[in-house]
């Protein structure tokens, strides 16, 4: 009877969830809608900083003192052993939160201190280095369990209700880590890199001082503290720098002064934590080229730019793996111009990654009332839509300034998202995608708003001028155009039909005459409509 009540105190003692509260209390949030929506130490830390970080650490800790010390007032066999069982039963299924919270390994590691201290320190300082060496904490808390139950049985050396309990901590453990140990299996687990460290906060550089990067600064500003913009053009830095304000991309819109403004590139990225960079899509190797020794495993690099790289047909994740295979990267995209986007418009985008733990960290760190971020985990969809929805755009803007009306922008947008998901599919995107921000709303928007310079360069086009000639009225870098000649040539070398970026290409490539463009897009044999589409 007494065992019982015992697990019953500890189990209470257990399921007070020190890192739900905390999330609560200093963010507002429930920690289980974050990074590995784990209730413990190691996604505090990765989701808010080394700060809450580890005090949910330390607390996490004292529940396993705290309940092994009340077990030498229970008369019991193996009342510490008992002690240990209950506490983690409560740290990992709390009734109050459906009985999923955290995975034991601090709360374990307290209970530990007090059985054996020598052993339990030991472990932390093996935990420790390997978590400094491989920086996975998922493997260190696998070797912990497995530690404790080899430990106990070479203790006593039978069965008995130690030997019993310490197995059953460490199948508890090692069942809560099956998600961790698929993903090191596969070497797709996520490393931990604390950025938020005692005394600093995050560094945030911005590369590219166009419109979207310095759009995304002065968004920023408003929530971070460390944060810098780089503008290589120095006239431009000059004058934005007096002024603070950059006139040529965004009218009557002022630089924050909390944003520090940078001519250096060594010196914008070296000592960023996360460096987002806003620069055109063609010219990305070359400036990652410039900054190469520093594009390691511990700095975020969020994309912004959309294209495919003419020279390689690679995306723009492809480009920047080419310098650091290991390195970690986001892709922002989704329906947002600049100018909305910099006066607090509100705008909703997607963040991808091939580490979902990375695409929501940036997502946390770019979302606020008026800016409001999704997680989705096809990088490879996402960024192809982001890039050939230019394409599609250029030739919305094309008809209008050929005097069509809307029953032809409208027909463009549908046919054109359906000759997009087409080429996802066939590099191994997902559908949905395309039907999501990303794809469908960052077409709709690109081919219809006032802001959009693919449109804005089409409707010169179209009205008669060259492309060269409507990029140069534009004034800014219109994407679209060398997206159809890098797309034209994906297509061609996975077999995708695409009528309508054929059709562009000709148009912009070949000189082909507006009218025979029409005519063989509307001449095309007669089909059904509707094609399947599956998620792979």
């Amino acid at each position: 009877m007494k065992g019982v009540v015992l697990i019953i105190i500890t189990y209470l003692i257990g399921s007070i969830s020190n890192s739900y509260i905390i999330a609560k209390v200093y963010k507002m949030k429930d920690i289980r809608d974050y990074g590995s929506k784990n209730a413990g130490a190691t996604n505090m830390i990765r989701v808010f900083g080394a700060k809450l970080g580890l005090i949910t650490l330390f607390l996490d800790v004292s529940k396993g003192v705290l309940a092994v010390f009340l077990s030498r007032y229970f008369e019991v066999d193996f009342a510490q052993y008992i002690a240990l069982l209950g506490v983690v039963l409560g740290h990992d299924f709390p009734f109050y939160l459906n009985f999923s919270a955290g995975k034991g390994v601090s709360t374990t590691i307290g209970g530990l201190l007090l059985i054996d201290y020598k052993f339990a320190l030991a472990v932390m300082v093996s935990m420790f280095l390997i978590v400094l060496i491989t920086k996975y904490v998922s493997l260190s808390s696998l070797l912990m369990f497995l530690a404790f139950f080899i430990y106990t049985w070479l203790k006593f050396k039978e069965i008995n209700l130690a030997v019993l309990i310490s197995f059953a901590v460490a199948l508890i453990g090692i069942l809560r880590h099956l998600k961790n140990i698929t993903r090191l299996i596969k070497g797709e687990e996520n490393k931990l890199y604390i950025f938020k460290k005692w005394g600093r906060v995050l560094r945030i550089s911005v590369i590219g001082g166009g419109s979207f990067g310095s759009a995304l600064a002065i968004h920023l500003a408003k929530s971070q503290e460390e944060l810098s913009l780089y503008i290589r053009n120095k006239d431009s830095y000059n004058l934005i720098k007096e002024t603070r304000m950059n006139k040529k991309y965004l009218k009557d819109v002022k630089i924050p002064e909390n944003i520090v403004l940078i001519n250096d590139i060594e010196e914008a990225v070296k000592d960023a934590d996360i460096v987002v960079l806003a620069v055109p899509s063609q010219e990305l190797r070359n400036v990652l080229k410039t900054i190469e020794k520093y594009i390691d495993e511990e700095k975020i690099f969020v994309n912004v730019s959309k294209g495919i790289e003419i020279s390689t047909l690679n995306t723009m994740s492809e480009v920047f793996y080419d310098f650091n295979p290991k390195a970690r990267f986001v892709s922002l995209s989704g329906p947002s111009h600049a100018e909305e986007v910099a006066v607090g418009i509100p705008t909703t985008i997607v963040s991808a990654s091939r580490s979902v733990s990375d695409a929501e960290l940036i997502q946390d760190i770019f979302s606020n009332d008026n800016l409001r971020v999704y997680v989705n985990d096809d990088l490879l969809g996402v960024e192809l839509a982001g890039a050939t929805k230019n394409i599609i755009a250029l030739g919305s803007g094309i008809c209008e300034g050929r005097g069509y009306g809307d029953n032809t922008k409208a027909a463009l947008i549908t046919r054109g998202i359906h000759e997009i998901t087409k080429l996802g599919l066939a590099l191994g995107a997902k559908a949905s995608t395309f039907y999501g921000l990303a794809g469908i709303g960052d077409l709709v928007v690109t081919c219809t708003s006032r802001h959009s310079r693919n449109k804005t360069c089409g409707v010169y086009i179209g009205e008669g001028l060259s492309a060269e000639g409507a990029i140069d009225k534009v004034g800014m870098v219109v994407e679209g155009i060398k997206t159809t000649k890098s797309t034209y040539m994906l297509k061609e070398k996975y077999s995708v039909e695409m009528p309508i970026v054929d059709m562009m290409y000709k148009l912009l490539y070949e000189n082909y005459p507006l009218d025979s463009v029409v005519a063989e897009l509307m001449g095309r044999p007669l089909k059904h409509e509707m094609e399947k589409y599956e998620d792979r």
